[in-house]
């Protein structure tokens, strides 16, 4: 996937900004196939305009999307950006994805129902490691990220199946939790569900 980021790059308009080595860890990561009107598309394929599936709201027009090279310097991302392989089935995926740290991905817990009544909860994908196979990947850099915007803050289906969510405007760390009907849990949150998740997998293997 990584290996094919050249392909992906001619003819995009892309922030080259990053040319310090400054991460972005939110986004995904090119090749990632969304949901469209049109069927699984790569990320790096869409356009402002395009209709994208949704959660809640069925399709969705893209208002905007930023397309960035992260560590466009630097032969090898740094630990603590690095990516995270999903094995399929893990999320929902039909397919392998890797996801970048702070991406948010909504889950299924008991234990967010309880507190909240919602099943789902909205966690950030490091929070996630080491749980299913869900691991922590070598990247060479540089690599794109590219962040869909919508009128409204919308999670949407990747790699045939995992729910990510797409602030909409601004980056995940400016979001202004309460101003949405979706909103992400902090770390100690999401390690909390996470926790669970681990508990009820642990119960199963018992069982």
């Amino acid at each position: 996937m990584f290996d094919q980021m050249e392909d992906a790059l001619p003819g995009l308009e892309i922030d080259f900004s990053n040319q310090f080595g400054v991460t972005r860890r939110s986004g995904l990561l090119h090749s990632t196939r969304v949901a469209t009107n049109l069927g699984w598309r790569a990320v790096e394929a869409l356009a402002a305009g395009d209709e994208v599936l949704t959660f809640d709201r069925g399709p969705q027009r893209i208002v905007e999307i930023d397309r960035i090279i992260n560590w466009p310097d630097h032969k090898t991302c740094p630990d603590h950006a690095a990516p995270l392989e999903v094995p399929a089935g893990v999320l929902g995926n039909q397919e392998r994805i890797w996801m970048l740290p702070n991406q948010v991905v909504m889950v299924e817990s008991d234990i967010a129902e309880a507190r909240t009544g919602d099943p789902f909860a909205l966690v950030p994908v490091s929070t996630l490691e080491g749980w299913r196979g869900i691991k922590r990947v070598s990247l060479r850099a540089p690599h794109l990220v590219v962040v869909l915007h919508f009128a409204r803050d919308e999670v949407i289906y990747v790699g045939q199946g995992t729910l990510a969510f797409m602030p909409a405007q601004g980056s995940l760390l400016d979001h202004a939790y309460g101003a949405s009907m979706y909103e992400p849990l902090d770390q100690r949150e999401a390690r909390s569900v996470i926790d669970g998740l681990r508990a009820a997998d642990a119960a199963v293997r018992m069982s």
